[in-house]
């Protein structure tokens, strides 16, 4: 099995290019009213997978019974009163970007 790889998102980016697997997602706001999404792809026009709101400042997670596949990449794009989103993904064997 791959590695499991996390990275700390605070402006709306590219976290993997290329076939990979999403583990998970935290959501911690800064203010009410925080929205991040999260889309199989490289950019926002790639398919939706959840947008993740917090309507409190409490964190919100994405928690999954197993991996989503993301075919494209996974890009995470940061709506407002977001401080970060935690993401957590796995490449796939010999494939993904750098």
């Amino acid at each position: 099995m791959e590695e499991l790889l996390w990275e700390w998102v605070t402006a709306s980016k590219i976290v993997e290019s290329g076939p990979c697997f999403l583990v998970g997602a935290d959501l911690s706001p800064s203010a009410n009213g925080a929205d991040a999404t999260i889309y199989d792809g490289l950019d926002a026009t790639g398919r939706r997978i959840d947008t993740l709101v917090a309507s409190t400042k409490t964190n919100q997670p994405l928690l999954l019974p197993g991996r989503i596949l993301c075919h494209s990449g996974i890009y995470i794009a940061i709506g407002s009163n977001v401080t970060g989103v935690l993401v957590l993904w796995q490449k796939i064997a010999g494939k993904g970007g750098p």
